[in-house]
């Protein structure tokens, strides 16, 4: 997580513009996710990490790319969606082991 982490604020420092509140509430969703590691450092939640199954929901294209290149650089792969509907539409059938959900897309409605 920590060279996810890293690789987000290289991209980011490689495009200082592309920096939204989106992609920083992901970087401190990052923290809260490495304070939660560190919490269970034995790593009994996850067997088998780079068989996880990782859902990236983000309406920015900087932050689901950005976060899946991130998760690349440590052999974890992600599906990625633009919208919950997708989302929602990607998930049907399946099970994610993580989901890095954007909080705040300007779409709201109830689905």
């Amino acid at each position: 997580m920590s060279a996810a982490l890293e690789a987000l604020l290289k991209e980011l420092c490689d495009a200082p513009e592309r920096l939204s509140p989106s992609v920083v509430l992901t970087i401190a969703q990052a923290i809260d996710t490495l304070k939660f590691l560190f919490a269970y450092p034995d790593g009994g939640w996850a067997k088998n990490p780079a068989a996880a199954r990782i859902l990236v929901v983000d309406d920015d294209e900087f932050a689901r790319i950005a976060i899946s290149r991130a998760l690349a650089l440590v052999n974890l792969k992600a599906i990625c969606a633009d919208s919950p509907l997708h989302a929602l539409k990607r998930r049907t059938g399946k099970r994610f082991d993580l989901i890095i959900l954007d909080i705040e897309m300007p779409d709201r409605k109830r689905i």
